[in-house]
């Protein structure tokens, strides 16, 4: 099982990245025996420094790509998301102007709303997907590390024991 579990992976992997997270954590789950090389979950959990780090760096990739002059999208609705109980403040981007603001919060708040459950309206995904389309190298880098860090919150530490062979 475990052969197939890895094919299942890898197909899976090879055509939307960011269900690798999603496949670290299925395999902590169904196989807590097996060891994950170079798992992303792991490094989120014992050193989640270095995954803001990767968000960091793909940010500086993002503004190389679009300058302040373009029309940024709005997301009245992605913006009301970042401020519900719970949503990481480092990801609000508060620093920001407001209008570039909702396309970087963007993936955060899909990978928070996805993780914990919550309930959405048609106008946040359609929020969202303007917010991808508008650069979706962006989204799916962010959104693939948010949901790392999230499920890295939700290993315990014995998974972390066996991870850290």
């Amino acid at each position: 099982m475990w052969e197939e579990f890895q094919k299942i992976q890898d197909r899976i992997t090879s055509q939307r990245p960011f269900f690798h997270q999603i496949c670290d954590w299925l395999c902590y789950t169904i196989f807590p025996e097996k060891s994950l090389q170079n798992s992303e979950l792991a490094i989120a959990r014992n050193h989640p420094d270095i995954i803001e780090a990767l968000i960091f760096e793909e940010e500086q990739n993002f503004q190389r790509r679009h300058d302040s002059e373009e029309q940024y999208p709005e997301g009245p609705q992605i913006m009301r998301w970042t401020e519900i109980d719970g949503f990481p403040d480092k990801f609000k981007y508060k620093h920001m102007a407001k209008p570039f603001r909702p396309v970087r919060c963007a993936p955060f708040v899909a990978a928070h709303v996805s993780q914990e459950g919550l309930n959405y309206n048609e106008q946040l995904l359609f929020e969202l997907k303007i917010a991808r389309d508008f650069d979706r190298e962006w989204f799916n880098s962010a959104y693939a590390f948010a949901l790392c860090l999230g499920l890295s919150k939700t290993m315990t530490k014995e998974d972390e024991g066996i991870r850290n062979e």
